[in-house]
């Protein structure tokens, strides 16, 4: 069964959202969705909390949809790790799950 890897970011504050989101659409979502095992990537970024709800701690969301997170994390290829040092220059702070739809 697929595994989602959900990630919680916000960016630096000296990082340009529409240069990150610019980013994501030109150079994330090719190599990111050109990797083994993946099966479906998104980045939504967040607006106004649902009513009755607190605002999450986060400007982004990415969902990744993959056969196996293990597997996924073992056999990222060195041009995709070359691709996330670009990526954290964006990013100040992340939080990430695996989980498993149910």
């Amino acid at each position: 069964m697929p595994e989602q890897i959900v990630v919680l970011l916000t960016l630096k504050d000296s990082a340009d959202p529409e240069e990150f989101e610019n980013f994501v659409r030109e150079h994330d979502y090719p190599i990111a969705k050109s990797q083994p095992g993946v099966i479906d990537y998104v980045l939504t970024r967040i607006g106004r909390p649902l009513t009755g709800a607190q605002a999450p701690a986060a400007e982004y969301l990415e969902v990744l949809v993959v056969e196996d997170a293990d597997r996924y994390e073992a056999e990222m290829s060195d041009e995709f790790k070359q691709h996330l040092a670009v990526w954290a220059e964006y990013v100040d702070e992340y939080r990430g799950a695996v989980g498993t739809v149910i």
